[in-house]
């Protein structure tokens, strides 16, 4: 969850001083071509449940990272997570292969390691084993950037308070860090948020909560009910409410108008951006701008798509990874002609209509008008999405790989979130047995499109 190195005080008007001053910085910065315009590369995040035998969460966060002992696998705001942070791949030629092995092996090396503590390591959207009694605010982690944040929080939005951090705790993501040239930032990032709708449709892996069948991509919903999105209010997860007119830095000078959660003043930091971005990481937009810190090379933006859930396998999210880069890019090449064809109303309308519906619920999108998400991602989005990952020098063998795997869920009728209720349907209450299958059928790395319906013996 980002920043939390260096020498600070909690100092919140002096924090907020430095904030205000960094936010100018970043604008003038921005209008002096201080940032690189090379793109595109990318990295991911992806966060993972630890559960017992029982399928249960197990609160040993600290305990395994202590033991995996690597800088960036790293805690989570709950003690039953952990997360993995990759490093970031050129997209160009054949690196895709070497992005599918490094993230395999980390899986692979840290399950080994929770398996000698008899844990389990696993990636859904939306863990169905989370119980009333999971809801508890001491499970937060030890760490005391968490502990500021959960009792801000608190305070902030009191009505919340007794299950903000827990519901949090149920859900897991897959974070797709992508760099983009700074020049076209505000065509990308309008264009980030275009495509996250039909990606997310065909991505449900969380129906469940508290044994309660809740939307195909639960996560959104817990995430923003968590953060203070109620009863219509803005809170500090949401989709972006318009267009950027012109640049990247409109986003970070409304971040302005966010309270302070962590009200840490660093004076001994020589990066130019470190405050302006410990804040920005406590602001949930489901695509979030990214400015570099010095110790990440040249100046540079990445938008963070962060509405996608974690698992089924590592196929699956590199999928759904080059499905939302190859659209991102070629909407935001022909940027104007998707603005002018529809309102960022719709755009928003889309993206919760996918997490609840998944393809079930029309779209109305820019250049179409209404259309079933079937029809849009088979007929019009598959092709716009390879005619972006070309643009980026990517394999063309790999690009119908993996958007084979998502017309493959599409003509299969299978996403994760559909096989879950698949099985739960034909075995009634039995959430543990559930939880077994899908995790054995993860270790296969077989596309969720291919797992079998599972029948006792």
């Amino acid at each position: 969850m980002g920043l939390a190195t260096g020498y600070y005080d909690e100092d919140e008007a002096a924090s907020l001083c430095q904030l205000r001053k960094e936010t100018e910085h970043l604008r003038r910065a921005l209008q002096e071509g201080a940032f690189a315009n090379e793109g595109f590369d990318v990295g991911f995040e992806i966060e993972f449940h630890l559960l017992d035998e029982k399928q249960k969460p197990k609160r040993v966060s600290l305990e395994i990272l202590a033991q995996i002992n690597k800088p960036f696998i790293v805690a989570e705001l709950y003690s039953s997570m952990i997360e993995l942070n990759s490093q970031p791949f050129s997209l160009s030629g054949t690196n895709v292969l070497h992005m599918k092995q490094h993230l395999t092996s980390l899986w692979e090396y840290c399950s080994r390691i929770c398996e000698k503590n008899k844990v389990q390591l696993t990636a859904i959207g939306s863990l169905p084993t989370f119980h009333l009694e999971d809801m508890n605010e001491k499970y937060v982690t030890a760490l005391p950037r968490y502990q500021i944040m959960g009792e801000k929080l608190r305070k902030l939005y009191p009505d919340l308070a007794k299950t903000m951090a827990s519901r949090m705790g149920s859900c897991s993501a897959f974070h797709i860090h992508l760099r983009i040239p700074a020049i076209k930032a505000a065509d990308y990032y309008n264009a980030s948020n275009i495509a996250s709708a039909p990606v997310l449709s065909i991505s449900g892996n969380g129906p469940y909560f508290l044994q309660t069948k809740l939307w195909q991509e639960s996560r959104i919903y817990l995430f923003e009910s968590s953060c203070g999105h109620t009863g219509g209010k803005k809170g500090r997860a949401f989709l972006e409410g318009h267009y950027l007119k012109s640049s990247i830095y409109e986003l970070f000078q409304e971040n302005l108008r966010m309270p302070l959660l962590i009200p840490w003043f660093n004076s001994e930091t020589k990066d130019p951006f470190w405050h302006l971005m410990l804040h920005n990481g406590t602001i949930w937009r489901w695509n979030r701008p990214v400015i570099s810190l010095q110790d990440q090379g040249p100046l540079h933006v990445r938008i963070e798509h962060r509405s996608l859930p974690s698992g089924p396998t590592v196929t699956d999210m590199l999928a759904n990874a080059f499905l939302w880069i190859g659209l991102t890019k070629a909407i935001g090449d022909d940027i104007e002609s998707y603005i002018s064809g529809g309102t960022f109303t719709q755009i928003k309308r889309n993206f919760y209509n996918a997490a609840q519906y998944g393809l079930e619920k029309p779209f109305m999108w820019p250049t179409i008008g209404k259309v079933q998400p079937k029809t849009l991602i088979l007929e019009h989005l598959l092709p716009l999405a390879y005619k972006g990952l070309q643009s980026l020098e990517m394999t063309d063998m790999l690009i119908k790989d993996y958007l084979n795997v998502i017309r493959d869920r599409i003509l299969n009728e299978q996403t994760g979130s559909r096989w879950q209720e698949n099985f739960m349907a034909s075995h009634p209450g039995a959430w543990a047995e559930m939880m077994q299958a899908y995790v054995a059928e993860q270790k296969k790395n077989n596309p969720v499109s291919r797992w079998e319906p599972y029948e006792r013996a």
